[in-house]
């Protein structure tokens, strides 16, 4: 679960900020 959940995270943070910015998952949920 954890790895999937990891997986979508990042996914997420790929599309809301394709020049790599690192954003926490909190901040996308918003």
């Amino acid at each position: 679960m954890k790895i999937k959940h990891e997986h979508i995270r990042m996914a997420m943070n790929a599309w809301a900020h394709p020049d790599g910015e690192k954003v926490p998952a909190a901040e996308i949920a918003r």
